[in-house]
């Protein structure tokens, strides 16, 4: 007999081969625990990176309307001539709308009647903006829009007027100063002060005699 050489074992002393069903559990549990704490940390880092880009955007949006806002306001009309002949100051502002007529750098004509407002939505407030013909015949007397825009990234907004009259003329309630305040969207009240603009307006409106 070869000593080099062993003997067979009976099948039933040979170790089988691959892994034991309690060892295939073990590892699948682990794995699954591993995974479990990659997809929540890297889940996190996606929330975290979609509400900056969020953010970013809605600030980048209401900084862009601001800029739209004061523009239209530094170039403002103050007044328009109604059918008759009579003439009547084209502002109105109130809680949560703006309407005044103002040239459009490129709008065809270049007068034209736009207005600023928040308003409900099904996915929350927004600021709408919207341009109208110029008014030939009265201030806002067309309802249909030439041109509308809305903007979700806008949630709130405030405006607020300065006269240098204590007690201005009946009809001639013009601002001297108009001072925006815009509030992006998912902000908390009061951060619209880092999105504020304070417009001069250089231009009256005539006085009835």
């Amino acid at each position: 007999m070869n000593p080099e050489r062993l003997p067979d074992l009976p099948r039933p002393l040979r170790r089988a081969a691959g892994l034991t069903l309690l060892e295939v559990l073990l590892a699948f549990t682990i794995l699954s625990m591993a995974g479990a704490i990659v997809y929540g940390a890297l889940n996190t880092v996606l929330v975290s990176w979609s509400a900056g880009v969020t953010r970013g955007r809605n600030s980048q949006v209401t900084r862009i309307a601001l800029d739209r806002m004061a523009q239209q306001l530094s170039s403002i009309v103050p007044a328009v001539l109604l059918e008759g002949g009579e003439g009547k100051v084209a502002f109105e502002v109130d809680e949560n709308s703006l309407h005044f007529v103002t040239f459009l750098p490129t709008g065809s004509p270049p007068l034209a009647q736009v207005s600023y407002s928040i308003e409900e939505s099904e996915e929350g407030p927004r600021l709408v903006y919207r341009e109208y013909p110029w008014p030939d015949k009265d201030f806002f007397a067309d309802p249909v829009p030439v041109r509308e825009e809305a903007l979700p990234e806008i949630e709130g907004m405030e405006i607020v007027t300065v006269t240098g009259e204590e007690e201005p003329e009946e009809g001639l309630d013009f601002p001297e100063e108009v001072e925006i305040r815009l509030r992006p969207a998912g902000e908390e009240t009061g951060t619209e002060e880092r999105f504020t603009a304070l417009v001069p307006l250089l231009v009256r409106p005539w006085r009835q005699r």
